[in-house]
């Protein structure tokens, strides 16, 4: 889903909040610690996060970024849009982007299928997904091989996501985690809808009286 496609949606919902941005270069490097995730504190609206993943040597271990945070209640995530600038360097130019239930997430080194069920989802991202968001396929990513757990709806609760780079070299990426409310949306949709019916009433109640 395209950026543009998700803002009218839900534009009365989160066009009233303001951003929060995270940024390494200011809050410094998010954890690469699994057990351990850098804690965000995030806000109604957006919430950009930018960091990046460095492996200095081929024979280095792949870097990783794991960061939480709370949806709070009554809100869930509306979507994860991909933001310019950023840029993947694994096989076919992508990157890993993984999302897990709870505080953190599973040792990497365990098995994969072990690992992937552990998690609601997974993707790989890269620069043809800027200004898209991926949360679809995070939700969808219970049809991959190996599958996780898939979601509807990513609802009140703690979250982690787990950023992670195979390739040798410094890869920028920058994400924007909406986090609302779709509830006006469907009010205002809810209030078309009554007015359209009091419309075809009215017509209807014109047409009787000139039979």
């Amino acid at each position: 889903m395209r950026l543009l496609g998700i803002l009218p949606l839900f534009a009365v919902s989160s066009l009233l909040y303001g951003n929060t941005v995270n940024n390494e270069s200011v809050i410094g490097d998010l954890s690469n610690n699994w057990a351990a995730p850098t804690s965000l504190s995030f806000t109604l609206g957006s919430n950009q996060v930018l960091g990046s993943l460095v492996r200095l040597a081929s024979t280095s271990p792949d870097d990783k970024d794991y960061f939480t945070f709370v949806v709070p209640a009554g809100a869930q995530i509306l979507a994860i849009n991909v933001l310019p600038g950023t840029v993947a360097g694994g096989a076919g130019g992508v990157s890993f982007f993984g999302i897990a239930s709870g505080t953190s997430v599973l040792d990497p080194s365990t098995t994969p299928n072990t690992l992937a069920a552990s998690l609601l989802g997974y993707t790989l991202y890269g620069a043809a997904d800027i200004g898209s968001s991926i949360l679809g396929r995070l939700a969808t990513s219970n049809a991959s091989t190996p599958a996780a757990q898939g979601f509807g709806v990513l609802g009140p609760g703690n979250y982690t996501i787990w950023i992670q780079e195979g390739a040798t070299g410094t890869f920028n990426y920058g994400f924007d985690i909406l986090i609302g409310t779709p509830e006006p949306a469907s009010w205002f949709l809810s209030c078309v809808g009554l007015a359209s019916l009091a419309l075809l009433r009215q017509r209807k109640s014109k047409q009787d009286s000139s039979l």
